[in-house]
């Protein structure tokens, strides 16, 4: 191979594999060899279902120290970056690994580029001493994987080089679960109409995670004032989490309110195909890729808590983004619903760009930045960051 380059990684989400595995592929053709590093989940990590396994990755074991809340993370991976002309990292405070390299490349040849957010999208104190940490590395790398224009405006802002800086579209496989939904049949669709207790035909799904980002009582009381104004409005809420409780005590008082659970494959398919629209008015991540595989308009608020995929919600062409207060969002959400012409529309804007952010396309970004960053000439980037 001409070049060799390395992604370390925390740990391997099972999520990510579809894209690390196309992503190997992509650089191959180029001549550059991927060497993937993670660890084990941490604590604070441990008992989550979604750790991956790839058999070409190298696995460490990380170390952790804890400082009251806060973790501090090494990971041990020098040995196996020793020869590799680019290493690309978590943009996170608690990596200790990125610090050493970033030292490290101003004596060296390395390349070191940053994969992340750009900010902690969700941090209680974004003024605070952590965030004011994380902002003043923004320039210290010599190249960044965006995850979305999100991200990029954040670096522009901080005076990052827009030529250092390649925006990847975050993204996972949804393959899968469009095809699942372009397969199933209204017998399906009735059998679980049925099964669940749904009568109505003005079907809200919320199909996430539930956590106090989700904002879940704003979701519940939201759901009630639609319900005053639509009488056959019904919700049906998919995912597990701390806050999941409050969905089921929802459920005992209002039988037109469904909590289904966590749902996968073709089950989580089929709930998706009974909606009409998608509703998340707290943070708002990857599962914007779900609404758009299922044609579901995604409906949201300003909350200030979303990831950077919120840069794939076109307000008023494939979903609606409200003020961060209960009757405007109520508002959108009754008016999308009354509107079946522009369902239509918005749905139809869903599934075109569901065929634009895909782990494919993803690949191919990450791979065009990955060529970008190696040819581009070395210089002491250190001195520019600090300047």
């Amino acid at each position: 191979m001409k070049y060799k380059i390395a992604i370390i990684q925390s740990r391997l989400h099972n999520y990510r594999i579809p894209f690390y595995e196309k992503l190997r592929t992509t650089l191959a053709e180029e001549n550059i060899h991927l060497t993937l590093i993670h660890g084990n989940a941490s604590r604070h990590e441990q008992g989550r279902s979604d750790n991956g396994y790839l058999d070409w990755a190298i696995q460490i074991k990380n170390s952790s120290v804890y400082i009251g809340a806060n973790e501090l993370l090494w990971q041990p991976c020098l040995k196996y970056i020793k020869d590799h002309d680019l290493v690309i990292v978590q943009q996170e405070n608690r990596m200790l690994v990125n610090y050493w390299l970033l030292f490290k490349k101003v004596f060296s040849k390395h390349k070191v580029a940053f994969w992340g957010h750009g900010i902690n999208c969700q941090s209680p104190k974004p003024n605070g001493l952590k965030e004011k940490w994380k902002k003043f590395f923004l320039r210290f790398p010599d190249w960044w994987f965006a995850y979305t224009d999100f991200t990029k405006n954040i670096l522009l802002a901080n005076a990052v080089p827009e030529q250092r800086i390649t925006v990847v579209n975050n993204a996972i496989d949804t393959s899968l679960l469009s095809n699942d939904i372009s397969t199933i049949h209204q017998e399906e669709i009735n059998f679980l109409r049925k099964h669940t207790g749904l009568c109505g035909t003005n079907i809200g799904i919320y199909c996430g995670a539930i956590y106090e980002h989700k904002k879940i009582e704003f979701l519940l009381e939201a759901a009630k004032q639609i319900k005053a104004v639509i009488p056959d409005f019904e919700l049906v809420i998919l995912g597990a989490g701390p806050n999941a409780y409050k969905a089921k005590i929802a459920i005992q008082e209002n039988k037109w309110i469904h909590y289904v659970g966590p749902q996968t494959g073709r089950k989580k398919a089929l709930f998706l195909k009974l909606g009409c629209v998608f509703l998340m008015p707290g943070a708002v991540g990857l599962a914007i890729l779900d609404s758009f595989a299922a044609g579901l308009p995604l409906i949201t608020t300003d909350c200030k808590l979303h990831g950077p995929e919120i840069a794939y919600l076109r307000h008023g062409i494939n979903g609606f983004i409200s003020k961060n207060d209960i009757h405007d969002y109520v508002t959108f959400v009754v008016y999308a619903l009354k509107n079946k012409d522009l369902l239509v529309n918005l749905s139809k804007y869903c599934q075109i760009d569901a065929k634009n952010y895909t782990v494919e396309d993803m690949a191919c970004r990450f791979t065009d930045g990955v060529i970008k960053a190696l040819n581009e000439t070395t210089e002491n980037y250190v001195s520019v960051a600090v300047s």
